[in-house]
Parts: C-alpha cells; sequence; structure tokens
C-alpha cells in the first residue's frame, strides 16, 4: 500500500499481544537462496548465449571482400582505423551487412512470441520447467549452430529464431517462482542476485568469444558455440535436481523455512486459478510498468546491440579492445545491481521508507541516470576515455532499474507474476526491436559523430519519459485481483484497495473478523 503503515504495520491483536512479521531462518543456504543463485547461473548462460554471436559473427564474415562496403568515420584517429584486425581476413562466409543484421536481429523475433505464454505455463505448470527447458534447448541449439551456418544461412536465421522462442521463455518463468519463493523483505536483493546473471553473462562471453574465435579449437569461431552451448547443458543438470516449483513440493525444505515464506507470502500456491486478463488489462500499475520498461528497454538494447558497432566505427577500436570495453559497462551494472538491492532491501526493513518510494528512487536513479550519462556522451567527440567512461556509467546505472520497476513487477502480482511479466516484457522486447532498426536507419552509409549523438539522445529522451511515467503512476501494493478468489470479503461500500488490505490482513492472522482502530470494516472467511 502506498501508506507504510498500512502495508507493514500489525492491526490485529491476538490475546493483547500484536502479530508481528515473521523473522527469517538464518543459514546461507537456504533454499530459496539455491534457487536464486542457480537463477543467477541460468541468466548467465542466457546471456552469454544471446551474445556471444555478436562477437563470432566477425570472425565468421570475410571482412576482407566486405571492406569497401563497410562504412566508417574518418573523424577520430585515422592510423587508428586503419589498424590491422587479425580477425578480418579469417571468415569464410560472405555475408552482406544487411544480412548479418538479419541474423542478429532474428533471435528478437522469437523471443518476442513466447513472453505470454512462457508465463501461463509457468502459473499452470510451474516456473521450473519452462525455465530449465529454455536455457536446455537454447544451449542444444547453440551447439548445432556451426553446422548449420555452414549448410545455409537461411537455416541459421531460422535457428536463431528457434533460440529465441526458447529464451522467451525464461523470464516470464522466473517471475513466477520468484513470487511463490521471495518473501516481500527480501525481493529486491534476491531478485537483483537472479537478474545480475545477466551482465556477467555479457561479462564473461564478449572477451572470451573474442579469445575463443582467435586461439579456440575446430577452426576459432565454432568453438564459442561449443564451449558456451555446452556450460548451459551442463547446468540444467543442477537446476534439476536442486530446485522445486514452490515451497509446497520441495522434499528438503526446512519446515522454520517453509513456515517463514508461506506465512510471508501467502496464498501463491493453492487453489491455482484463471488468469485475470481483464483485471490486469485494465491495471494502471500494469500499463506503468508495460511503459517503463519499453523506455528503459530502448536504450538498454540500443547498446546491447550496438555498442561494439559503435567502438569499431566511431571510436576504431580492434576486436579485442572492443570485447573488452564493450564488456566493461556490464561488470559495472552487475556491481551496481548488488549494492542497490542490498540497500533498498535495508530501507524497507528498517522502515526508513515507503516500499513504493523506494521502487519510485530506484527506478529514477535507472531510468535519469543513463539518459544523462548517454546524453553527454553524444557530445565527447574524439575523446576516447570520456566516452567509454560516459558510456559505462550509463550501463552500469541501469542496475538501479532492478530493484526498482522489475521488482515490481513481482510485488503487484506475486501469483500472476508470469503473466505480468510476459505482457511487460513483450512490450520491452519490441523496443529492443524498434531500437537496432532506428539505429540501421540513422547510420546506414553514415557512421558519423553526429549520427550516433541523435541516437544517444533519441534513447534519452526515451528513458526520462519512462522514468517520469513510473513516479506517477506506479503503486507499491499487490493488487487485490492477485488474491485468491477462495478468499471471501464482506463489506460494505469499501474500496478495491481497502478491500485487499482487509484480506491481507484476514490471510495472515486466520481471522474470522477484522478490526482496525477499533472499528469493524468488515467480515472475511479464508479457505486458505
Amino acid at each position: 500500500m502506498t501508506d507504510h503503515g498500512k502495508e507493514d504495520t500489525p492491526l490485529i491483536k491476538r490475546n493483547k499481544q500484536v502479530v508481528l512479521t515473521p523473522k527469517g531462518p538464518d543459514g546461507c543456504f537456504q533454499q530459496r537462496y539455491i534457487l536464486s543463485c542457480l537463477a543467477f547461473f541460468g541468466f548467465f548462460n542466457v546471456f552469454a548465449l544471446r551474445v556471444n554471436l555478436s562477437v563470432a559473427l566477425v570472425a565468421m564474415v570475410n571482412q576482407t571482400k566486405l571492406r569497401l562496403s563497410v562504412n566508417t568515420s574518418d573523424e577520430c584517429d585515422y592510423e587508428r582505423k586503419n589498424q590491422t584486425d587479425p580477425l578480418n581476413s579469417r571468415g569464410e562466409f560472405n555475408w552482406s551487412p544487411e544480412t548479418q543484421e538479419l541474423i542478429l536481429a532474428a533471435f528478437y523475433y522469437g523471443y518476442i512470441i513466447t513472453q505470454i505464454p512462457g508465463g501461463l505455463l509457468a502459473e499452470r505448470y510451474g516456473g521450473k520447467w519452462p525455465f530449465g527447458i529454455g536455457v536446455l534447448a537454447t544451449g542444444v541449439l547453440t551447439l548445432l549452430s556451426p553446422i548449420v551456418a555452414k549448410t545455409s544461412v537461411y537455416l541459421f536465421i531460422a535457428l536463431r529464431v528457434a533460440v529465441g522462442l526458447c529464451e522467451g521463455l525464461t523470464f516470464p518463468s522466473i517471475h513466477s517462482m520468484m513470487g511463490k519463493w521471495v518473501p516481500p523483505l527480501e525481493r529486491s536483493r534476491l531478485v537483483s542476485l537472479a537478474y545480475s546473471g545477466m551482465q556477467i553473462g555479457v561479462v564473461v562471453s564478449q572477451p572470451i568469444s573474442g579469445l575463443l574465435c582467435q586461439y579456440g579449437f575446430a577452426g576459432g569461431w565454432p568453438s564459442v558455440f561449443y564451449v558456451f552451448g555446452l556450460c548451459a547443458c551442463v547446468w540444467f543438470i543442477f537446476w534439476c535436481f536442486l530446485v522445486y516449483d514452490s515451497p509446497y513440493t520441495h522434499p528438503r525444505i526446512s519446515a522454520e523455512e517453509k513456515e517463514y515464506i508461506l506465512t510471508s507470502i501467502g496464498d501463491c500456491e493453492k487453489h491455482q486459478e484463471p488468469t485475470p486478463w481483464r483485471h490486469i488489462l485494465r491495471s494502471r500499475s500494469v500499463w506503468c510498468l508495460v511503459v517503463t520498461h519499453m523506455c528503459g528497454s530502448y536504450g538498454y538494447h540500443c547498446l546491447l546491440t550496438n555498442l561494439p558497432t559503435y567502438m569499431k566505427t566511431i571510436l576504431h577500436f580492434n576486436m579485442n579492445e572492443n570485447a573488452f570495453l564493450s564488456s566493461l559497462p556490464y561488470l559495472m551494472s552487475f556491481m551496481t545491481q548488488w549494492i542497490a538491492g542490498a540497500i533498498a532491501d535495508f530501507l524497507i526493513t528498517k522502515r526508513i521508507l515507503y516500499t513504493v518510494t523506494v521502487r519510485k528512487l530506484f527506478t529514477s536513479l535507472g531510468m535519469f541516470g543513463p539518459a544523462a550519462f548517454l546524453f553527454a556522451a553524444g557530445y565527447v567527440g574524439c575523446n576516447y576515455a570520456a566516452a567509454v567512461i560516459l558510456l559505462t556509467l550509463s550501463i552500469s546505472m541501469n542496475g538501479f532499474a532492478v530493484p526498482g520497476f522489475l521488482t515490481n513487477i513481482v510485488e503487484i502480482a506475486p501469483k500472476f507474476a508470469g503473466s505480468v511479466n510476459g505482457l511487460v516484457n513483450t512490450f520491452g522486447t519490441a523496443a529492443g526491436i524498434i531500437s537496432p532498426a532506428v539505429v540501421g536507419a540513422l547510420t546506414n552509409n553514415n557512421q558519423t559523430q553526429g549520427q550516433w549523438r541523435i541516437i544517444f539522445i533519441i534513447a534519452s529522451c526515451t528513458a526520462i519519459f519512462g522514468g517520469i511515467v513510473y513516479i506517477i503512476f506506479a503503486k507499491g501494493e499487490r493488487e487485490f485481483w492477485s488474491y485468491s478468489r477462495k478468499s471471501v470479503i464482506y463489506y460494505h461500500g469499501l474500496s478495491d484497495k481497502e478491500r485487499a488490505r482487509l484480506l491481507s490482513i484476514a490471510r495472515k492472522n486466520h481471522c474470522k473478523t477484522v478490526e482496525t482502530n477499533n472499528k469493524e470494516y468488515g467480515t472475511c472467511e479464508t479457505i486458505d
């Protein structure tokens, strides 16, 4: 609730003792921590398998034959531009720049399709297998990539679409599991831990892919797909035996931890019901998240996909320098994400700020910060150090968004977090498709600092708009439609917000009568 007292302060007295929020059990090997750690490595594989192609593609294509068609800027350090890159002439494929862009974009065409189905599958059958099989299938398809690429470019494009279809299951599935496993006071930290695997996947895969292309086995670039594809398959073995869909089904969870989770979260497992799409599509909170995520994803994917191009065509870094410098910002984002998650939970747990205030604060840092640094990067000219520092700061500030609006997805509807995340991420992926297209249109045969300045300004303005929308419309309380219909509130003229609050109190305390400030607002029956 927007009022902190209503959200966290116990309002019911039982035998003259105030009912308090339970304290979590101690120990590092709690099952919810194991879930978050394995989700971390799952997302590591997801992003490593997603971005390694952008590095491998440079070695796959014969750049010497295409040199005349690749337009680079002469504005910065002409001597650096003409450095010999040892991988430029090794490629065995004569794919045009347009074909290469299609290969890179094919992933997102598949990725956008399975967002909502992934959430529905996770809610109906549990998130363990959609997430696990999504990562495993991506790994297997990656292992097949060298053979398919040598067979036909069209089959390779189709394979990349299939990779996107498989990865599209992962984010909605893990959100559904987080809604069942992570207590409210730990959400910022554990969601940030899981999501930080994305940044580490980029940090590790880009430089290692560059080294494998140059020194790897099986001809260099094929080893990129073999190494990271095998890592995903090995991870799946651990996922199968160590993770379960919910505390209800885990055979090794302690009674203390299970009681703590179920008391804190409530009815996210029992009485599974149809997804309330009518309420979801009419929810202000959901559409606020859609707009914010779409705006944030535009700038994020703009840099994720095109930062290596900017480093090469404008700043003229060679492949090894490019791989390292393109991954550096994501290392900083990883560190920012962990620190931000810990601070956010501290502010909520110690009741220094209301939950909704914390979400808005960190979303503001995660949207306005990147916008400011990205805007400034467009005006540094040929100052290489300044450009790298500003782009690094811009991407690293994205880490604040995780304990901001991304955690808010689990907060407003833990019971239907998979479907809500699927809807939100569908629009975010659409921004990821639009962003490279805009960059391609602005830089087609015109790779200049002026055009990249326009690209950075567009991304900055988009992020600012998303941050403003979130500050105005975001809410921090659970939506009334995310509670079980088996719990019935009888009330007289109460708002949906007050009804949801009373139901939450009733569910936590198994009460028959709800009293607040010595005034009876309504009675409830709890079947959970």
